[in-house]
């Protein structure tokens, strides 16, 4: 059995398609569009499915989400006046 590495994520089914490489989880992600949703774009290639929102790798995260934006830090911010301001002309109390 070979290993799945590819998986594309339908979100009208709300389940995964799997690949075992690139260019087969085209191919049966063009199949499936056109057999259950007719309106979707079906014209998926090796090339071009990887760049997806939908697409993951399943041996681990794509190397964008492994870069580390803005800050891990877990210590909440201090409220200045100018946010008090802010959160009273919303009318939201903040203790």
């Amino acid at each position: 059995m070979a290993d799945y590495i590819h998986k594309y994520y339908c979100t009208r089914c709300e389940r995964f398609i799997y690949g075992e490489t690139l260019a087969i989880l085209a191919n049966a992600l063009n199949y499936h569009a056109t057999a259950f949703h007719p309106s979707d774009f079906a014209n998926w290639t090796a090339d071009n499915i990887a760049g997806s929102n939908h697409y993951t790798a399943a041996a681990g995260p794509l190397p964008q989400y492994l870069a580390v934006h803005g800050t891990t830090s877990k210590r909440l911010p201090d409220l200045t006046e100018a946010d008090r301001a802010m959160l009273a002309a919303g009318h939201v109390r903040w203790d």
